[in-house]
């Protein structure tokens, strides 16, 4: 049904970064009850629910900045989407590695994560989370842009 009505570039991959939103925030949530429902199996007095569904749902801000790239990345053209990649490889490697593999700080502060705790019940600075979500609605205009622009033929 889907195939027999004209479906735009933009409108298809608008519908794909808006199931990437709902699937990531899932994930983040099953995370966080992932880790409250270990925590109560071993018997440990760990955070609370909410303490820690929202540490979990506070990484959501970066995980879409990170997949804007690939997004905007895309819109460019196919071949770019190696950049989509590397985004999503260096975003692990110096945020949440960012420490152990002894990268330097100024280069751990150009991935998304880094700027968003990762620890349950520390303060979401609002601050970042907002600038992330600026910078991710305006990759998601830039690879929409660039995608009208596009020859898919």
């Amino acid at each position: 049904m889907l195939l027999a009505t004209a479906v735009s570039p933009v409108s298809r991959l608008l519908a794909a970064a808006a199931t990437a939103t709902v699937t990531a925030t899932l994930v983040l949530l099953l995370a966080g009850v992932g880790l409250v429902t270990g925590a109560a199996a071993v018997g440990g007095d760990g955070p609370g629910v909410v303490d820690v569904l929202v540490g979990a749902v506070s990484q959501l801000p970066a995980t879409l900045a990170v997949a804007a790239i690939v997004y905007a990345a895309y819109g460019f053209g196919s071949r770019w989407i190696a950049v989509g990649w590397a985004a999503v490889v260096l975003d692990l490697l110096l945020g949440p590695l960012g420490t152990l593999i002894g990268a330097p700080q100024w280069l751990r502060d150009t991935a998304p994560h880094t700027h968003l705790p990762a620890d349950v019940g520390a303060p979401v600075p609002l601050t970042a989370a907002f600038i992330l979500i600026v910078v991710a609605t305006a990759l998601l205009t830039t690879g929409s842009w660039a995608l009208r622009r596009r020859d898919l033929v």
